[in-house]
């Protein structure tokens, strides 16, 4: 990740549940997060140091202890705010994602749009689960309404002058 000038700001995390006396530190395990702050951000660096025991267990190795990450984080770059900021846009304010990357390089943010936009597909992923819940809700019930929104729909099989007819968007 390209740093990109913005403000780092570090979380180190320690592992819970042992006695840290007993361990001592080999390494980190780093993770970079991009948090969005209403038009600014900053990058999270979440700090895991990796422990190895001071004794040896039974297969003649070191037991290592690291921090699991927090509850939601997801892999990859995004934080939970800008993942957020780009559903809100994209779905919402119907904004597309070359809009969002120029509005995000404005705040000093400047992705590929390969990146926003697997950002965006892994966050919609994470929907599927309510998605068929809604569907089995919306399959038991007595009525199922649909949107008959109408469009001119190309149809080469028919003669020259009447290539098109009335189609709807279901």
């Amino acid at each position: 990740i390209r740093k990109q000038g913005l403000p780092v700001k570090t979380q180190t995390l320690m592992p819970k549940g042992i006695d840290l006396s007993q361990y001592h530190i080999v390494g980190e395990k780093v993770t970079w997060k991009v948090v969005y702050n209403k038009a600014s951000g900053h990058l999270l660096k979440i700090v895991r140091p990796i422990f190895l025991s001071n004794k040896l267990v039974e297969n003649g190795r070191h037991k290592r202890a690291i921090a699991t990450l927090p509850a939601g984080t997801m892999k990859g770059i995004a934080d939970q705010s800008l993942r957020e900021q780009l559903m809100l846009d994209k779905f919402l304010y119907h904004m597309p994602l070359k809009r969002q990357q120029d509005k995000l390089a404005r705040s000093g943010m400047w992705f590929p749009y390969s990146t926003i936009n697997d950002i965006i597909n892994k966050t919609i992923g994470e929907f599927k689960g309510l998605w068929l819940k809604m569907q089995e809700e919306a399959i038991k019930g007595k009525f199922l309404h649909c949107d008959e929104t109408g469009l001119r729909v190309i149809d080469k099989s028919k003669a020259k002058g009447k290539m098109s007819h009335n189609g709807f968007m279901w």
